[in-house]
């Protein structure tokens, strides 16, 4: 080591320690070797860090450093020339090597014919060592005839263990670093190493500017995020497989095309293909995060595509009188991928061509793949409740620097006969506005499997700061079906938080929308006027369920009514009283029919609020608000 007056490495482990990231040389005070040695020894340890925590071991792009490649020469293997980063130090090979006549191959393993089938790992090892003028003359100053300072030196060597992986390298001593570079899988008796015994095992193309984007993203109003990356994967796949599930159904080549020409019959195999296809590689580079929102709506074009092709040739080729399913499928299909003003149907190509909408044509898509897994039942289904059941206790002020918990019940219910499935709820917990923090209780994953039928229950804690940007929020729980979430998505929020103010309760009461399916935070329902029920632009029925949230033995009598936000536009419905609790049972389920009014404009869009009040105390009560708009024929 050089004449240092301190260590420079036991000075650089006190400097990172105390997170210094510079040193500032003052007027009028010495300049001594161990400032300037901690200056450039933090320096490099924040540039090794960068490179080793944010961007990896690697080659970057236009070089191929320390490709091992196989040679003609016994027990040698050889080293290309280029550049590769090892835990942020940049190591370079300035020409084509072998094992045997690399720089340091005094310091490495001769190698030798294995007697029996062997497994080897080639690993770079790659260390630094102190060079003083006895070997560098260079580094003696003429005009004074002495050394200054010493250089560091970057040293390698290509070394060889036995092993099946990257695991299998040895501990690098202190001072080293080690980053694989090929799988040998040797051949006993043959000293011959060959092309196809190498597998390599560097990261090619570490190039930030070429590999690494923003990944897509996209946020609520209060920043919470609504879909990213795993999302998109979840339903590009879900998107291949739906095609899959058809191409094998009845509905195509049973019923339609089962006495197809080998032209008919390659012309929808290859449709049915390319969707899937479209699909497929939309969902690995979801899942591999190589996509930005950018990227989302283009490849959301290309999916578009594939299925305005798939549309065209199955309804070109259905003309016999059997293809009177696939018509109609294919009928309604259109209208989702297109979309339908009469139907209310707002389609993919609006959203992704028009309006540019990535959440849109997320939805969109989901929708097209609602439709295909109904007929080939891939989805699964069923009403998720999720229901407020309790706070803190009552009299409770709420006060800054606090936590406060909320309990909910979240039940998967069946919506049909057959069998019970399992399915993967995402749960998300929000304030609106931003500011205090809500963080799901016993559960890091921010996600719950179900099984048909399942009950379980969820807590939330609310964390208001000691100084809060704002002074009364909203809790948001969202629970949606990771597979499902167009059909089965719940959205709660009916604790509101205020500083000084009370603890909030539930009721003792509740309303849910059954029928028809729809995210209430999000849907709007289109109501049309008279005539038969469920045609577009007629009138509309919801099934609503007012239930109790403890069981009681009395019987008590609870009046509903309805109030539309916008005057004049729906048709009164009369205030109707229903029994709950004791013999007339805990729960009721109750058929609606929504009308507009012959004066009612189109599109007119409004809030239907239906209450449920209980009839001897009117502080014992719940609201459900349904978004509307006027769809008349």
């Amino acid at each position: 080591m050089g004449n240092f007056s301190r260590n420079p490495e036991d000075r650089l482990k006190d400097s990172v320690s105390k997170h210094y990231v510079g040193v500032r040389l003052q007027q009028g005070v010495p300049l001594l070797d161990a400032d300037w040695n901690e200056m450039e020894g933090i320096r490099k340890a924040a540039h090794e860090a960068l490179g080793t925590r944010f961007i990896g071991n690697g080659v970057p792009s236009g070089s191929d450093g320390f490709r091992v490649f196989a040679m003609a020469e016994d027990n040698n293997l050889g080293i290309r020339k280029g550049d590769l980063l090892v835990d942020g130090r940049m190591i370079s090979c300035d020409s084509d090597t072998t094992y045997a006549l690399q720089p340091n191959a005094k310091l490495t393993d001769t190698l030798t014919t294995p007697v029996d089938d062997t497994s080897f790992v080639a690993y770079l090892d790659v260390w630094e060592r102190e060079v003083d003028s006895d070997e560098d003359k260079e580094l003696v100053d003429d005009r004074i005839g002495i050394e200054t300072c010493t250089r560091a030196r970057q040293e390698w060597a290509v070394r060889i263990a036995k092993g099946s992986g990257i695991t299998d390298m040895p501990k690098p001593l202190s001072g080293h670093v080690h980053c694989p570079l090929a799988l040998l899988l040797r051949k006993k008796n043959n000293a011959k190493i060959s092309a196809e015994m190498i597998t390599d095992l560097r990261r090619l193309h570490l190039t930030l500017s070429e590999g690494t984007k923003q990944p897509l993203e996209l946020f609520d109003g209060s920043g919470t995020l609504l879909y990213g990356c795993d999302h998109f994967a979840q339903m590009f796949g879900l998107t291949a497989s739906a095609y899959q599930k058809l191409l094998e159904s009845d509905l195509f080549f049973a019923q339609s095309f089962s006495n197809a020409t080998g032209r008919e019959g390659a012309l929808i195999s290859f449709v049915f293909q390319s969707v899937c296809a479209a699909a497929r590689t939309a969902e690995t580079q979801a899942l591999l995060r190589l996509i930005n929102n950018a990227d989302g709506l283009k490849l959301m074009e290309k999916l578009y595509g594939a299925q305005d092709e798939f549309e065209k040739t199955v309804t070109s080729l259905s003309t016999k009188p059997e293809s009177v399913a696939t018509l109609n499928f294919a009928k309604k299909f259109r209208q989702l991928l297109d979309g339908d003003t009469t139907a209310g149907i707002t389609g993919l190509k609006d959203a992704v061509f028009t309006k540019k909408d990535l959440e849109g044509s997320f939805k969109a898509q989901q929708r097209i793949n609602q439709e295909i897994g109904s007929r080939t039942q891939i989805l699964p289904h069923g009403h998720l409740a999720l229901i407020f059941k309790s706070g803190p206790p009552p009299g409770t002020v709420i006060t800054v620097g606090q936590t406060y918990r909320y309990e909910y019940q979240m039940t998967f219910e069946p919506v049909g006969p057959g069998a019970a499935v399992e399915e993967t709820f995402e749960i998300i917990a929000s304030m609106t506005p931003p500011g205090w923090s809500a963080k799901l209780v016993n559960n890091d994953t921010g996600a719950i499997k179900l099984k048909t039928g399942d009950t379980t229950a969820l807590q939330v804690d609310v964390e208001i700061p000691a100084v809060p940007a704002v002074n009364e929020s909203t809790l948001n729980l969202l629970v949606r079906s990771q597979n499902n979430p167009t059909e089965m998505t719940a959205n709660n929020t009916e604790v509101s938080l205020k500083i000084g103010g009370g603890g909030v309760q539930p009721s003792a009461v509740n309303v849910e929308l059954l029928l028809p399916v729809m995210n209430l935070a999000t849907d709007t329902l289109k109501i049309g006027r008279g005539g038969p029920v469920g045609l577009a632009g007629k009138a509309t029925n919801i099934q609503l369920r007012f239930s109790l949230l403890q069981a009681s033995a009395i019987q008590e009598e609870y009046n509903v009514t309805f109030t539309a936000s916008a005057p004049n536009t729906l048709e009164d419905i009369a205030l109707v009283t229903y029994p709950l609790g004791g013999a007339a049972g805990q729960e009721k389920k109750v058929t609606f029919t929504l009308s507009a009014t012959d004066a009612a404009v189109n599109n007119t869009t409004g809030n239907l609020t239906v209450r449920v009040e209980k009839k001897t105390d009117a502080n014992t009560y719940k609201e459900l608000v349904i978004k509307y708009s006027v769809n008349k024929a």
